[in-house]
């Protein structure tokens, strides 16, 4: 075999690693987890349609590493000031999620067998990653309640206002309550929901842009 023709075979097999191995450094841990949860729903069925990858926040592992600016702590004691912190880190933790919808829509009960067998195929880190998506109602409904915690308890006045503010434009159809006690935004549509966890997710940005310590002289 001549010298050229063996080095274009080593080219031909190299070239592809090269541009997998590139396309690996262009992707995201977030998508790299999104993949996998892709690559299971058509496996099983469940097709996921991700409309924002995400950031790289985690509440448990970054909650650490914020800080609340010093004039929100005016007059809190010890508890209040941890409280207003986890508040913070709620907010950032929930706009910074992904969202994504699957083929189940209003069917709950075929959802969460679907997420039994979900537990036992993907990786932990890829699962964590499943749980965060910003259209659960328990994520919605955690921003609501840390929402109303933290404005009971901040004393700067200015900063009440602000998050006030914030309360008055909350949507409505994660505080009225429609059959059998269950909150209205249950029975939405998918586009409904992801309209709603679009404002949502303007309203923790907002707050942990007011609460939110980003330069240590203020």
């Amino acid at each position: 075999m001549l010298y050229d023709d063996f080095m274009e075979q080593v080219q031909n097999i190299l070239d592809p690693l090269i541009r997998e191995k590139d396309t690996q450094i262009r992707i995201s841990k977030n998508e790299q987890m999104a993949l996998e949860l892709i690559a299971f729903g058509e496996k099983t069925g469940n097709k996921l349609d991700f409309k924002d990858y995400g950031k790289n926040f985690d509440y448990s592992k970054d909650k650490a590493l914020l800080s609340v600016k010093k004039k929100a702590l005016i007059g809190m004691d010890e508890e209040a000031q941890d409280l207003t912190k986890d508040s913070l880190a709620v907010f950032k933790a929930y706009f910074s999620g992904p969202i994504f919808i699957d083929e189940f829509h209003q069917d709950h009960t075929s959802r969460r067998k679907w997420e039994t067998s979900l537990k036992e195929s993907v990786s932990k880190e890829s699962l964590d990653f499943y749980k965060k998506n910003r259209l659960g109602v328990n994520k919605c409904a955690t921003v609501v309640g840390f929402l109303d915690i933290v404005l009971e308890m901040i004393q700067n006045e200015e900063m009440k206002k602000q998050l006030s503010k914030l309360q008055e434009v909350l949507p409505k159809e994660l505080l009225e309550k429609q059959e059998e006690g269950y909150l209205k935004y249950h029975f939405l549509s998918d586009e409904e929901k992801l309209d709603v966890i679009k404002r949502l997710s303007s309203v923790a940005e907002k707050a942990t842009g007011i609460l939110e310590e980003n330069n240590p002289k203020e």
